[in-house]
């Protein structure tokens, strides 16, 4: 891949081929058919997900323990030729090993008895609709129908043949019955028209309808289910954090008004993205602003409009700025403005653009990071384009969070002709559409810089405090860990060698072990193993009775190779490859007699996992080595270290990161202000929505003596201090809700973490006891360490998780009950 995929991406990958290559399996053993359902939020990146798994499907995966399937022939089935085309596209961005010989979009040249394989074929619903030149056989025209091409294939080479029927795009429409019928055709078939498709992959945001489908279907399926959680969207920054919805009040009359505030914060997000490109050495981004209007809206009214946003900024009055995207697609005058047609997919693509026009809707698919505002001057009666098109405008444009300015993970929305009502059945679309938008949703989200009234070392104190990078689900190899932090060592200039003496490193590891081998008897017996390959032999003899030989042959060459490839699969990331070539360039082995050494130290446990070992704590090694270098380099630069961090086995140390400049927080006046936040508008306050529990928790620890300051600990970033825990066999993370911050006796400033958490859940005692591992771990940089619970008689009561007692108690508590025992047993009133 040309992408490196993030963990939850990796792991959905993983999952996909995983029940696609058992559903091939399935039904090459019984005939059995089978679905896989990928579902993810919007922005969560399920092209990139199933760029991934097609490579692994048709040329293997490096990273695993299978070969590729050359001989595979996958249908992408969509209701859009646009987006198939744009599909098609991305996959040729992510995919390093996908050329276009392998992406074959069909259409009416197509003729053959069954689907070349290796390729994906992307087919729109229409092309199989009755009148569809497709479908029917026409003398010296046609000769195989697609129906029966599809159904030959499935007949000669079912083993090898994938469904796609991809409904990521579809936002809020709906199918029509012909579309049902043809979806619901290919996946189950259709006596004398089409064989049932032996594995089918739904993508979608909201798998519901593919899975009711699935189990509606005449051909029973067993269905896999693969749903990423919006929680780890949210958390790699691929998605703007906060949606802000800024609207007119009851009665006002705003159109123009809101129209130049529009135009104005599109120029204070160009000025704020160009500070911080600049200063990070970034590509511009350029931001968008998309202006929807009405059906019926007149051209003098677009004119005013277009008038107001040049007023504010004068960059909109440069050519080209301005495009629309309407039902015309020629060049359009409004007024004194000359506005060139763009198609939707293609705005990214064109900087000069900064406002683009359109009506109901952009077509179903496009793409803009880079669109940051959004205006509609529809009516309130009328929202239900809104959430399809700021679905699709959530993407980050740098594709990661950006931890030093939190104004540039936002999106604005501007809605002049809505009130408050109206917004509220906005949000609440937004929230339920697709699966739910994973962006927090905000009306009239403001910034809140550092508080001047909170002492400047309150800062300093929090990110001292002990944070976790912790691993995700998927095992990532140390050995490809070890060199991607190698490449960047090299590439910043910290380490000029560092890949050489990566690699060295390795091969002296391996040396190690064939010597510990060697000295202990067991390397013979490996390499005859692998050198050998033992044949037993039936005789029978004339009284009928049997008797059984052995011979050992020379195991053929080709035989070693695939050997050897196994070997590559367990020294990951080219350490096979390079450890052969070392032994024949430096110590003049046999190439064979080398290839079969590295075969034989693969089929050695103990050996890979010293190899993956040794390479994790030489990262480790270097982490620490270069740590205050790293620390000064750019937020992209950094971000990139802290994902080498993120492929850890184990949960690594790290400091939370508080941004200089500003993060969001609600701007409605009914959102309740607290003083003495970390961060704060220019009076000292501070807006949250904070449930009862942590007002009440708040309230008590602003009234302790010595309170000086509080921080609201986010879900995701740099800046959120990050506890691990262990659930269910993997790592979780844990965020606490608070950090306080008071003055002790002898003045200095100790921070202390408050978390009012409720215990009903299935991981509750599971989260106590991360917290009580990382107490006991960490304790001496906390005043106090505390979980704060309302028992069954509605009162308030708290543990400290520093005292040994606590924690010895909370080993086996999970129960609701008996978690609020250890608050009863070994905690106070608070």
């Amino acid at each position: 891949m040309k992408f490196e995929l993030k963990e939850y991406q990796e792991e959905a990958a993983s999952r996909v081929i995983s029940g696609l290559r058992k559903g091939s399996a399935e039904y090459a053993e019984d005939g059995e058919h089978t679905a896989v359902s990928l579902s993810a939020p919007t922005g969560a990146g399920k092209t990139v997900i199933a760029a991934s798994v097609i490579e692994r499907l048709l040329f293997g995966d490096p990273e695993g323990d299978f070969a590729g399937d050359p001989d595979a022939v996958i249908l992408w089935l969509t209701d859009d030729p646009s987006l198939n085309e744009q599909t098609r596209k991305k996959l040729l961005e992510a995919s390093e090993r996908l050329g276009p010989a392998h992406l074959v979009t069909l259409d009416e040249a197509f003729d053959a008895p069954t689907f070349p394989r290796g390729k994906v074929y992307f087919l729109n619903i229409q092309k199989l609709s009755k009148t569809s030149k497709l479908v029917v056989k026409r003398e010296g025209r046609r000769t195989y129908p697609l129906w029966q091409t599809i159904s030959n294939t499935i007949r000669d080479h079912g083993v090898h043949y994938y469904l796609v029927i991809d409904e990521a795009h579809r936002g809020t429409g709906t199918r029509t019955k012909e579309d049902q019928t043809i979806a619901s055709r290919l996946m189950n078939g259709e006596p004398g028209v089409v064989t049932a498709a032996p594995v089918v992959l739904g993508i979608s945001a909201t798998p519901e309808r593919f899975e009711r489908a699935v189990e509606a279907g005449a051909q029973v399926r067993l269905l896999r289910r693969v749903p990423v959680p919006v929680a780890l969207v949210r958390e790699s920054g691929l998605i703007k954090d906060v949606l802000s919805i800024s609207y007119r009040g009851e009665t006002q009359v705003m159109d123009t008004t809101l129209v130049r505030q529009a135009a104005a914060n599109l120029r204070q997000m160009d000025e704020a993205w160009n500070a911080y490109t600049e200063s990070e050495s970034e590509p511009p981004v350029r931001p968008v602003m998309v202006i929807q209007i009405p059906a019926s809206v007149s051209e003098d009214r677009v004119s005013e409009i277009l008038d107001v946003c040049v007023d504010e900024w004068e960059v909109l009055g440069q050519r080209h700025a301005i495009a629309h995207s309407l039902e015309s697609h020629v060049a359009m005058s409004f007024g004194k403005h000359i506005v060139n047609y763009v198609a939707p997919q293609n705005i990214q693509e064109h900087p000069s653009i900064r406002v683009v026009l359109f009506k109901q809707a952009l077509t179903t698919g496009w793409d803009c990071p880079r669109a940051e505002v959004m205006l509609s001057l529809q009516n309130a009666e009328d929202p239900t384009y809104i959430a399809q098109l700021i679905g699709r405008m959530v993407r980050s444009p740098l594709a990661r969070r950006i931890e030093s300015e939190e104004t540039l993970n936002r999106v604005r929305l501007y809605l002049p002709g809505f009130n408050a009502a109206a917004v509220a059945k906005v949000k609440e679309g937004l929230e339920r559409d697709d699966g739910g938008l994973p962006t927090d949703i905000e009306v009239n989200a403001v910034d809140a810089l550092r508080n001047p009234k909170v002492l400047a070392l309150c800062f300093a104190v929090v990110e001292a405090l002990p944070s976790y990078q912790v691993p995700g689900p998927v095992h990532r190899s140390q050995v490809a860990r070890l060199h991607k932090l190698a490449a960047l060592l090299v590439g910043d200039g910290l380490l000029s060698d560092a890949i050489q003496v990566a690699d060295d490193f390795l091969i002296g590891v391996l040396e190690g072990e064939r010597g510990r081998l060697a000295a202990d008897g067991s390397l013979a017996a490996l390499v005859s193993d692998a050198e050998t390959a033992s044949v037993e032999i039936m005789n029978i003899l004339r009284d009928g009775t049997t008797v059984i030989e052995r011979e050992d042959l020379a195991t053929d060459i080709a035989d070693v190779d695939r050997l050897f490839a196994t070997a590559k699969r367990k020294f990951r990331d080219g350490l096979a490859d390079k450890y052969w070539g070392w032994r024949v360039m430096h110590e003049e082995d046999d190439p064979f007699d080398a290839k079969v050494l590295a075969v034989a130290l693969s089929q050695d446990s103990a050996t890979v996992e010293k190899v993956e070992r040794e390479a994790a704590d030489r990262v480790r090694q270097w982490l620490d080595t270069h740590g205050d270098a790293i620390a000064t380099l750019s937020e992209d630069k950094k971000a990139k270290y802290a994902e080498v961090r993120a492929m850890a086995r184990e949960p690594e140390q790290v400091n939370p990161g508080l941004p200089m400049g500003a993060i969001s927080m609600p701007g409605d006046a009914s959102v309740p202000q607290y003083e003495k936040h970390l961060y704060s508008d220019k009076a000292g306050n501070f807006r949250a929505r904070l449930g009862g529990w942590e007002e009440y928790a708040l309230k008590v620890e602003a009234s302790r003596p010595g309170f000086v300051g509080w921080y609201r600990n986010p879900t995701g970033g740099q800046r959120a201090l990050r506890i691990p825990y262990v659930t269910g066999g993997a790592y979780g993370k844990l965020y606490p809700d608070f950090v306080v911050l008071h003055t002790d006796e002898g003045g200095q400033i100790k921070a202390s973490i408050v978390d009012p958490h409720g215990h009903h859940l299935a991981d509750s005692g599971d989260k106590l006891r991360g917290l009580a591992a990382y107490a006991d771990k960490h304790g001496d940089a906390y005043a106090r360490i505390i979980g704060v619970i309302k028992d069954a008689a509605g009162e308030f009561r708290f543990i400290d998780l520093k005292d040994a007692t606590v924690r010895a108690a909370l080993r086996n508590a999970n129960t609701k009950d008996e978690i609020e025992k250890v608050y009863t047993d070994c905690g106070s009133a608070y």
